[in-house]
């Protein structure tokens, strides 16, 4: 049997109800705190609300980022949520130092989610930017897609807006030195390339400039903006439509 597409992985390996998902395998699941954590409460057990019944009183609030572990296939499946979900807490747990390992058994209540909020999360959207999704790292579209999740609210945002901001956080050294991958000529983005905003400052300095001037003042206007502007034929090519443009 070949390897499993992501789809398979979720019909295989996970049982999916309304707001709930369950195991069909014993899993694994890891939490970095110093990855997961937005808030200095947001790893605590949410016990503030009692009209969820006894589900909030096992359970962690998270941003809905998770990689699960399914040691019987040797496999390993990621899912993202854009919007909190509420971790559960099996009865086999042990951290070391700030990695929190969780233990679920087949037929354990893995997660769920009371309410879907769609209003963007500042927190998360930082967090992506910042390049710090670790398992996202190196997965470009679904990168994009779950930064575009969180901005979708805000209309006129373009997806190669969010994947021009993307370029500078992923370099590499070569005979030049320190350049962008975006330069290079395998233009290979792998997660041991990837930077942060603070190391992309540091390692691309000229290289940043990009960001600046023109290119900052579209990418600003296009997430902000309340209104419909007539794209440029610059624009129109960025975007691969052709057919828009004059002769």
């Amino acid at each position: 049997m070949g390897k499993l597409s992501d789809k398979q992985k979720i019909k295989e390996y996970l049982k999916i109800e309304k707001n709930h998902i369950y195991a069909e395998y014993d899993l694994i699941i890891r939490i970095d705190e110093d990855e997961m954590k937005m808030s200095e409460e947001l790893i605590d057990t949410d016990s503030s609300s009692s009209s969820s019944g006894e589900e909030l009183q096992s359970s962690v609030n998270i941003p809905g980022m998770l990689q699960l572990e399914v040691p019987e296939k040797n496999d390993s499946l990621e899912l993202y949520f854009p919007f909190d979900i509420n971790l559960m807490i099996p009865t086999s747990s042990e951290k070391d130092k700030n990695i929190q390992t969780y233990y679920f058994e087949k037929g354990d209540l893995i997660c769920f989610a009371t309410t879907k909020n769609n209003a963007t999360n500042i927190m998360v959207l930082d967090k992506l930017f910042e390049n710090r999704v670790k398992y996202l790292r190196g997965d470009l579209p679904k990168h994009i897609v779950a930064i575009y999740d969180q901005l979708v609210t805000t209309k006129n945002i373009s997806m190669h807006h969010i994947e021009t901001i993307l370029t500078v956080l992923y370099g590499e050294y070569n005979s030049e030195g320190f350049s962008p991958t975006r330069l290079t000529s395998t233009q290979n983005y792998s997660k041991n390339k990837a930077l942060t905003t603070k190391d992309s400052a540091h390692k691309l300095n000229s290289g940043v400039g990009f960001n600046y001037g023109y290119t900052k003042d579209v990418v600003a206007d296009n997430i902000s903006r309340k209104y419909t502007t007539d794209k440029t034929d610059l624009e129109k090519v960025i975007a691969g439509n052709f057919d828009q443009l004059g002769v």
